[in-house]
């Protein structure tokens, strides 16, 4: 029985508990479709398909355009955010 992909979103180097918590989600789910949607490194787990963002960014760029930052968190943050959304539609 296959269930509803997860997608896990990240962008920069990949840090060690970005692949433990990969790793705890398949050892629960071993069924269902795990992706990563990456801007830079992929991971060496055969449970896990890297997806390159830049890919699917093009409505998250035009967004950057017209973002108004409003937010007392810091603005890369906050709009990427915002974009994660863009990304995976």
């Amino acid at each position: 029985m296959m269930f509803t992909p997860v997608a896990f979103i990240h962008y920069g180097k990949i840090p060690f508990y970005l692949e433990l918590a990969l790793r705890q989600f398949h050892s629960k789910n071993p069924n269902t479709a795990l992706y990563l949607l990456t801007d830079s490194e992929t991971i060496n787990m055969d449970f896990v398909k890297c997806i390159n963002a830049s890919d699917y960014f093009t409505s998250a760029k035009a967004f950057e355009k017209i973002y108004v930052h409003m937010s007392t968190n810091n603005k890369k943050f906050e709009l990427f955010c915002l974009q994660r959304w863009m990304i995976v539609y």
